[in-house]
């Protein structure tokens, strides 16, 4: 029995001895043939080096008795293969003493962890570990591909794996241990050497920069539920989104790019917002972030509401609700919660939630009005008796604040101002009537309608004189002017004016007449002189609006030259007006068979040559005299301004062949005396003007020319006439 039992513990230990190194040996080889790809995650994890490769030597016994050498000192790294292979060839020199080690190769040595000064050891053969400490030297050499591709996180683990999918030699290699990664931007990062697990500096020499991509905020923003917030405005979510990431190890890039980031306000609710990197180095520059709000001031974004079209309740709700959209958003998923207005003034107001005991803070706003009426709570005013018209703040000030009390608050009186009457629901005939005034704020745009009720006059009581005699007036203001120069046309009517009378009414808005009177007059068509307005044209000199001198001249003629017997400046010319009241068509068809009728004198005022002057004097005409007359419907015919009229006047012959002495050449001396007769024609031309207002013009154009019987070559010769007009009128023959 004691040799079977013998028997097989050999059998069961000669079975382990085979299998076991087996298995590690295909374990290993396995592992040593992972193969890795850029842009690739990789999973290195390992089983527990501590059990693998038993042999049947120990190291951990041999450790103890100071068998192997653990201090493997400097190993200049290669860069040709891993890092463990360097290792590896390290341990065997400096354990070539050993009689159980010496006949050991590099294949025969297992490493699965290597750090930046220590690994843990297994050998082909034996069982147990030991554990060694070294310095690395050259570990950039190492380094074969410094860009890394697409990374899905922005921390050190992903860093590093992606690392060493893209640098095989450090499969194995624990790299926090060996590097830190100093972040940089969304680009690119270093990764620097340690000394004694510790940066050994921020320089040049030690630090080596690796490439990589990130697709999307999110592999930044590694933290998006930033918890509790008291605002969401846009610098408070970025603070707080830094607050919130604090931990992570790419927060230098988070902390760098702070002032790119902002917060999509479009997308923004009461428990979430967008965060946009402004950058085009990613694919997707926005990150979800959640958080939780701990105060309704998280919902009002803006206390100042601007301006309100009126102030009370709801619309000072409503606008709370419209410029917070946050507010919105929340009371549109909470139904069962509504904004109570507390107390509001004419500047500012407060509220709270209904039924929120978590969000019960009382909320300030503060707003104004631009327009009146949005201030204004009713129009609906007492009457006022004995109205002052021309100062009715008083009055209308006190009664408009006792009726709306948010006016209490502007206490100068002086900003309120009255004006622009209007009336409701009663007409012209009415003394006592229903009004209306328009008030107005200074500091407040538009105006309101204010009611009250007045007593006015009766217009007829107030024009005395009701029949104003026969006068010639050519508008509206004359006849005005007639009944009452103080006839107050801002309360007053001027209607149906006709040639024999004008109806004056009180304005329909009138607070101060009510009814209408009838004024009787005359119109006197003859303006004896006024307003006929004189000007000269050519060759006339103008005395007054009623008179003009016409000056002809005719000069010598040469021996063998030119003859001269017409007026040698051109002829005389002058203009002057006639105002029709109302109009022409008017005027005809009150007038029909009437005439237009010139009451003028033309008087011969010089006839003299060089050498002779004649006796003057000769006149047609007079201040009762028409030197001319024309059928009034022949004026109404013409167009206004078009073709005038065109006539001469008939002299009867008292200005033809005037004779005017004159001296004649004689063997080349001016020394005989001899007579001439000179002949004057007068033509007239009357254009009917535009109907303008409360009339119409008539230009009235005369032309006088003059011609000689014969030519004198000794003298010149004057011919002058003088107009003088008394009236222009329309009547009868």
């Amino acid at each position: 029995m004691k040799k079977l039992l013998t028997f097989t513990s050999i059998s069961m230990f000669c079975l382990t001895v085979l299998v076991v190194p087996l298995f590690f040996i295909i374990l290993s080889f396995n592992n040593s043939h992972v193969n890795q790809a850029p842009n690739n995650n990789i999973n290195n994890s390992n089983g527990d080096i501590s059990k693998s490769n038993q042999g049947f030597n120990d190291l951990n016994t041999m450790d103890e008795n100071g068998e192997v050498t653990k201090n493997l000192g400097i190993i200049n790294l290669s860069g040709k293969s891993e890092i463990t292979a360097d290792i590896a060839d390290q341990f065997l020199k400096m354990n070539n003493s050993n009689d159980k080690i010496f006949s050991l190769n590099t294949e025969d040595i297992y490493i699965k962890s290597v750090f930046l000064s220590n690994a843990r050891i297994t050998l082909e053969g034996f069982v147990g570990f030991v554990d060694v400490t070294y310095t690395l030297k050259n570990l950039d050499k190492l380094i074969d591909n410094i860009d890394i591709g697409n990374i899905n996180k922005l921390d050190d683990s992903s860093i590093f794996d992606k690392f060493k999918s893209m640098n095989k030699k450090f499969l194995n290699v624990d790299l926090p241990s060996i590097f830190s990664i100093e972040y940089n931007d969304l680009k690119s990062s270093y990764l620097v050497f340690n000394s004694g697990g510790k940066p050994t500096g921020r320089s040049d020499n030690n630090k080596i920069t690796i490439n990589y991509k990130i697709s999307n905020l999110d592999s930044l923003i590694l933290v998006k539920n930033i918890g509790d917030v008291s605002t969401i405005k846009h610098e408070d979510i970025v603070n707080k989104v830094i607050t919130a990431n604090q931990k992570n190890q790419n927060i230098a890039i988070i902390e760098k790019f702070k002032n790119s980031f902002s917060v999509k306000s479009d997308n923004s609710s009461y428990n979430s917002a967008t965060l946009l990197l402004n950058t085009n180095d990613l694919e997707v520059n926005y990150s979800d972030l959640s958080f939780k709000i701990d105060n309704l001031n998280c919902l009002i974004d803006t206390s100042s509401l601007g301006y309100l079209n009126n102030i009370n309740k709801t619309e000072i709700v409503n606008k709370v609700v419209e410029m917070n959209p946050l507010l919105k958003s929340y009371l549109s998923d909470n139904k069962d919660e509504a904004l109570e207005v507390t107390e509001y003034h004419l500047k500012s107001a407060k509220f709270k939630l209904k039924n929120n005991i978590k969000l019960s803070q009382e909320i300030s706003v503060n707003y104004d009005c631009k327009t009146l009426s949005g201030i204004i709570q009713t129009n609906k005013l007492g009457d006022i008796e004995e109205y002052n018209k021309y100062n009715p703040n008083t009055q209308i000030v006190e009664n408009t604040k006792k009726s709306n009390f948010l006016l209490d608050e502007i206490n100068d009186n002086n900003r309120f101002i009255v004006s622009n009457i209007n009336y409701e629901n009663f007409t012209s005939s009415q003394q006592r009537v229903a009004s209306s005034y328009n008030l107005t704020i200074s500091g407040y745009e538009g105006s309101v309608n204010l009611n009250y009720g007045v007593k006015r006059k009766n217009v007829s009581d107030v024009i005395k004189n009701k029949n104003l005699g026969s006068f010639y007036w050519t508008n509206k203001q004359e006849v005005i002017d007639r009944i009452s120069t103080s006839l107050d046309l801002n309360n007053v009517y001027v209607n149906s004016l006709t040639y024999d009378s004008v109806e004056i009414k009180a304005k329909e808005d009138s607070l101060k007449f009510y009814d209408s009177v009838n004024v009787s007059f005359k119109t006197d068509f003859n303006n004896r002189g006024t307003k006929t307005d004189i000007s000269t044209v050519a060759n006339a000199v103008r005395n007054s609006s009623t008179e003009v001198i016409t000056k002809s001249h005719i000069q010598d003629s040469s021996t063998f030259g030119t003859h001269y017997i017409n007026d040698s400046g051109g002829e005389q010319k002058f203009n002057f007006n006639y105002i029709v009241p109302l109009s022409i068509s008017t005027l005809y068809y009150y007038k029909s068979n009437s005439y237009l009728r010139l009451f003028a004198k033309i008087t011969l005022s010089k006839l003299a040559s060089t050498g002779s002057v004649e006796n003057t004097g000769t006149s047609i005409g007079g201040s009762t005299s028409s030197i001319l007359d024309i059928p009034i419907s022949t004026i109404n015919s013409l167009s206004s301004n078009g073709n005038p009229w065109t006539g001469e006047i008939d002299t009867g012959g008292k200005f033809n062949n005037q004779r005017v002495g004159f001296r004649t050449r004689s063997w080349g001396m001016c020394n005989k005396s001899d007579t001439l007769g000179i002949t004057s024609r007068f033509e007239v031309n009357v254009r009917k003007n535009s109907v303008d207002g409360d009339n119409q013009s008539l230009i009235f154009s005369f032309t006088v020319s003059n011609s000689m019987s014969d030519w004198s070559t000794c003298d010149s010769f004057d011919t002058w006439y003088k107009f003088t007009i008394y009236g222009i009128s329309v009547e009868s023959k």
